[in-house]
């Protein structure tokens, strides 16, 4: 009996052991942030200005006047030009300009109060993007108000016919996966599911692919229409076409 009490406790000892280990361990992936994950400092005057130039860079290609012809559906288009996108550069953008791009849109859609920063990457064909939620985000800070970084990887291509597919493949708090169903809470609570562009959400959650038409219209008429998305080392390479007329 004794050999079985003692087996017994040992047995207990070393499960309670594993279970405290294993919670460490949870618990550091979720309070770490991911490999890619940079610290965009919002307070510092240089980074509202990359944020701008990356604006006004963006808005000059648009608009910018190129050279191209008829086609035979009666559509005119310009010859393929392209733009690169530095994570570094979008991680400005998103974190400086893009709340008040929001604003002024009126586009039904807006970050919750609980998303303190946005970020991006770009690498291997992936996009990665991430909100990190408002908290201390200082070690030993503890409980609740502890910074915790929801993110997803991605994968966006435009189809040979000109539809731009997106693909939700995995999710992460932290370095720790997540089930889609975890992630679907989580965009609930936070309000991310509701509003225009709703379905487009929850089919993304769902694993299912969400096929969009890549043009933006601009204010002259002429539309730009996204024929290529690539994502590697850092960057995203965009390549467009600028069209008007009907076809």
């Amino acid at each position: 009996m004794r050999r079985l009490r003692r087996w017994a406790v040992g047995v207990g000892l070393g499960v309670a052991a594993a279970i405290t280990v294993g919670w460490i361990v949870v618990g550091s992936m979720l309070r770490a942030a991911p490999p890619w994950w940079r610290q965009v400092r919002l307070q510092e005057q240089r980074t509202h200005e990359i944020a701008t130039e990356v604006e006004n860079a963006i808005g000059t290609h648009l608009h910018l006047a190129r050279e191209g012809e008829k086609k035979p559906d009666g559509v005119w288009r310009s010859e393929p030009w392209g733009v690169s996108i530095p994570s570094s550069d979008a991680n400005a953008w998103l974190n400086a300009r893009l709340p008040k791009w929001l604003e002024t849109m009126d586009a039904g859609f807006e970050l919750p109060r609980l998303v303190s920063e946005v970020q991006v990457e770009f690498r291997d064909g992936r996009i990665s993007i991430g909100g990190a939620s408002a908290g201390s985000g200082e070690k030993g800070g503890g409980g609740e108000g502890e910074r915790r970084i929801l993110w997803a990887s991605a994968s966006a291509t435009v189809e040979p016919g000109g539809a731009l597919v997106v693909v939700l493949d995995r999710v992460y708090v932290g370095r720790l996966p997540i089930s889609r169903g975890v992630l679907v809470q989580v965009v609930e609570r936070t309000g991310l599911g509701k509003g225009e562009g709703s379905e487009a959400w929850k089919e993304l959650l769902r694993g299912r692919e969400v096929r969009v038409e890549p043009v933006m219209k601009l204010e002259d008429g002429r539309r730009v229409r996204v024929k290529g998305l690539r994502a590697r080392e850092g960057k995203l390479e965009v390549t467009c076409v600028t069209e008007h007329g009907v076809g």
